[in-house]
């Protein structure tokens, strides 16, 4: 059996909503830190003059609050989506929430 080091998007959600406040704020700081990670990622594409992967408006700084709230609504929409690891369906939400424009 494959070791899986990152829970699915559901598995998250679970814990998240049924978590106490020193639990969800644990998973809001892990939304934070992939968001961050991630923003780090455009940063290194925008370098190299190559497509970023998602664009927030410059002067909005997300919360894990906020991060969570969008994987929720998400998954609402496309309940598939709690299958996939919960880093991707950040990624994918982000993607789907603020798509970047041709310039």
């Amino acid at each position: 059996m494959a070791a899986r080091a990152e829970p699915f998007l559901g598995e998250f959600l679970d814990k998240y909503q049924s978590g106490n406040a020193a639990i969800r704020q644990q998973l809001e700081d892990m939304l934070s830190l992939n968001e961050n990670g991630m923003s780090w990622s455009n940063i290194l594409l925008e370098d190299r003059h190559q497509p970023l992967l998602y664009c927030t408006p410059e002067t909005l700084a997300l919360t894990g609050g906020q991060l969570a709230d969008m994987l929720v609504r998400e998954a609402k929409q496309f309940p598939k989506l709690r299958n996939a690891p919960y880093g991707d369906a950040l990624l994918l939400t982000l993607m789907a929430t603020f798509p970047c424009r041709a310039k």
